[in-house]
């Protein structure tokens, strides 16, 4: 049973859309290519779980306004050589969804994935920017997902953190802005996931 605490935080969920890009370098409609992904990435570091602390607000109005609390991503090894995925989302009254996927990954040194549920396209999964702490381990991402010329866009800021200092959010918002992606126009919400269950 979840408690009264949890319940009366999980009401002050925040989704919350900020100005990021008062200046994009380039317009992000149609451009697939705004952004690259990540190269001399380290998969395995990467594996674990990540809280999502930000969403693009299309993708959250499709698949996450249900179960908007405690959003998480976890990334294993399978058996196979594919990278497991499981995506979990909480709501108010203690009820979880979860969803499992594999991704591939052509280059293991390139952040460049493609992450499938069980449909019959996989999606492109681009980790285009990552910071580390002060042991050298990554602790925030920023990724993009984007196809169809641009017509299907989605963007993510994950954090090892349940709390990501604004500051770090804003840093990761306006790299989006500066490579042509314009997450102002993708409506960018910050999710707080205070939470005790995940």
């Amino acid at each position: 049973m979840m408690s009264a605490r949890f319940v009366a935080l999980s009401c002050l969920l925040a989704a919350v859309q900020g100005a990021y890009c008062t200046n994009p370098s380039k317009p992000a409609a149609g451009q697939c290519e705004a952004a690259s992904a990540v190269t001399g990435f380290n998969t395995t570091e990467y594996f674990g779980k990540w809280y999502q602390v930000g969403v693009s607000k299309q993708f959250f109005e499709e698949f996450e306004r249900n179960f908007p609390i405690c959003v998480t991503a976890e990334y294993s090894l399978n058996a196979g050589g594919y990278v497991n995925v499981v995506n979990k989302g909480y709501n108010s009254t203690g009820g979880m969804n979860e969803a499992t996927g594999k991704a591939t990954q052509a280059d293991p040194t390139v952040a460049a994935l493609e992450v499938t549920f069980g449909g019959p396209v996989a999606a492109p999964y681009n980790v285009i920017k990552v910071l580390y702490d002060a042991e050298g381990r990554y602790s925030a991402a920023l990724v993009w997902s984007c196809s169809l010329g641009g017509l299907t866009q989605a963007l993510w800021i994950l954090s090892r953190d349940k709390i990501l200092p604004e500051t770090t959010f804003v840093q990761l918002a306006r790299f989006a802005c500066d490579t042509g992606i314009d997450a102002d126009q993708l409506g960018l919400m910050r999710t707080v996931q205070n939470c005790t269950n995940a």
